[in-house]
């Protein structure tokens, strides 16, 4: 959403709140940006709230007694978006789903912490090293979940369930919302604390809407690390982290990957596939969708807060076209050879774009979806 609106001539990167500073200061291109991908054939519809956080509206000096209908406007919006494309779509359309945008953590920090999962204390355990330092040498890994990690992740439970409350005790804005999306999410134990703010509200609601938790691997890996100075954590350990039946959390009914290079998408599907396989060989009740949304292929640059464009330039057909062929021959690869002939273990798939990814993009993976 903030990308297409900035193609739509908008000025948001000057803004803490990015695409979310919209809401109060022109509602109606953001009505119009929501229609716009509807129109080119959207199943589901992203809420503007991807940074809509109380650190971003006390940055950009807004009241904070104002901040929930802020917040809430957004997925008014969403719905006047669905209900006027059904009017001219008329009774037989099916309806559009709207998902409520959650941002990580790290999207309310000043360099985009979310593409290298860098939280500061206590929603990140003491002694990591701040960007651009060496580092620590190297240690053997810790305990599992340490004290100092289940601090961090009891912190960010804290931060994302008074998040969601913002919508889940207002009923008709709770109505109006069928899926929750935790989008670009760097870390497994912020997977963890989402995990538990989920059941917190089946437990009190006796019901849950569906939910995604979607990934980003912004250099082909997850910015996570085993430990600190060691390697990147694995498909396998992360898969681990989200469907553990241990802690008798709930489990997401999807999971995938967002705001990653369309290059990258490919190896981190089979890591993910090949996970998952062996998580369903043991719990064989759980086989979740996976969401696949990249972005447009740009590289994010924190410190121009600007999206800088490869040389050889990028074409929405070759976008979408790459988009589907990487999904499909990665599940094919999984299924011809570490699989072994089992099914595969996902529900389905569900395909999409994130920035740099508009409505043009969203209308020819539409079509040529379609057409297969």
């Amino acid at each position: 959403m903030g990308t297409a609106l900035e193609l739509m001539g908008h000025d948001i990167a000057s803004s803490p709140l990015w695409s979310a500073s919209m809401l109060e200061r022109d509602p109606e291109s953001v009505l119009n940006a929501h229609s716009a991908f509807l129109a080119a054939g959207a199943d589901i519809v992203i809420t503007n709230t991807y940074q809509a956080s109380s650190e971003q509206f006390a940055r950009a000096g807004t009241n904070p007694a104002i901040v929930p209908d802020i917040c809430r406007s957004a997925v008014r919006i969403a719905a006047e978006a669905r209900r006027r494309h059904l009017l001219l779509k008329g009774s037989s359309a099916t309806p559009p789903k709207i998902a409520l945008s959650v941002g990580p953590y790290g999207a309310t920090l000043p360099s985009a912490e979310e593409y290298d999962g860098m939280y500061p204390p206590p929603f990140g355990p003491h002694g990591v090293p701040p960007r651009g330092s060496a580092g620590a040498a190297q240690s053997p890994p810790p305990a599992p979940l340490s004290n100092l990690e289940k601090r961090a992740e009891d912190a960010l439970y804290d931060w994302h369930l008074k998040r969601i409350r913002i919508y889940s005790d207002v009923p008709d804005i709770w109505s109006e919302i069928d899926i929750i999306a935790f989008e670009t999410i760097p870390l497994a134990r912020e997977a963890r604390a989402i995990r538990r703010v989920m059941t917190t509200l089946f437990l009190e609601h006796h019901a849950v809407k569906p939910w995604w938790i979607a990934f980003t691997f912004p250099r082909g890996e997850l910015p996570q690390k085993q430990y600190i100075g060691g390697p990147p954590m694995t498909a396998q350990q992360l898969i681990d982290a989200v469907y553990s039946t241990a802690n008798e959390l709930l489990v997401p009914p999807a999971i995938g990957i967002n705001c990653t290079s369309p290059p990258a998408v490919a190896s981190m599907i089979v890591g993910m596939t090949c996970a998952m396989l062996n998580v369903v060989s043991q719990s064989p009740m759980i086989k979740p969708w996976i969401v696949v949304y990249p972005n447009g292929g740009l590289t994010y640059q924190p410190g121009i807060r600007k999206w800088i464009e490869s040389e050889e330039g990028r074409s929405g057909e070759d976008w979408a076209k790459g988009v589907i062929e990487s999904v499909g021959s990665s599940l094919s690869r999984v299924a011809e050879g570490p699989g072994d002939g089992k099914p595969l273990p996902w529900s389905g798939v569900i395909l999409g774009g994130c920035c740099l990814t508009g409505p043009t993009e969203i209308g020819l993976l539409s079509q040529f979806l379609q057409d297969a």
